[in-house]
């Protein structure tokens, strides 16, 4: 399993055309001496995050939160908190065929998947929320996940030192 996640981190930084590449038309060594390629395909092909049977209706990305759910733990444990966080919308670049893929025209990444990330200054998300489209982005859910409305309010407006505007963001 390990050599399967290494391989998948190698082809995120050695891009090649497709995944058969790795192993024919010069293969590349620590990928081909790591596994074959059939056994590397049957990996992926039964690697699930969910169990299909407990998935919940009517949610495009169900098959994707419980990745997503147990990342938004971890990076909530071991992150240093900011005292200012911003909320941005990040892509995920896929070119695959699924319902919650984006087009995006004017962005780097204009294929994928769209996320909600809740961000401290330094770059380190602290919160990522796949974007279904079926509803706006609200900061508020991002915020309230955390409990810290006040400190997400005062991020996601890049800290205005307007007390009313934020007086009103506590009630």
């Amino acid at each position: 399993m390990f050599r399967f996640l290494g391989i998948l981190t190698v082809s995120g930084y050695h891009t090649l055309p497709e995944e058969a590449h790795y192993w024919t038309n010069q293969p590349l060594p620590l990928v081909s001496e790591a596994t074959s390629s059939k056994r590397f395909m049957e990996i992926k092909r039964y690697l699930h995050t969910a169990d299909n049977i407990h998935l919940q209706t009517g949610n495009k990305a169900a098959k994707r939160l419980p990745l997503y759910n147990s990342l938004n733990q971890n990076l909530v444990q071991f992150g240093i908190w900011q005292s200012s966080l911003s909320t941005d919308e990040s892509m995920v670049p896929y070119f695959g065929r699924h319902s919650i893929k984006m087009f995006i025209c004017g962005k780097p990444i204009r294929l994928g998947y769209k996320l909600w990330c809740l961000c401290g200054p330094d770059g380190f998300p602290y919160h990522m929320k796949i974007d279904t489209g079926k509803d706006k982005p609200r900061y508020s859910m991002l915020c309230r996940n955390f409990r810290l409305n006040i400190l997400c309010y005062v991020g996601m407006f890049v800290f205005s030192s307007n007390s009313s505007m934020i007086a009103r963001f506590r009630s």
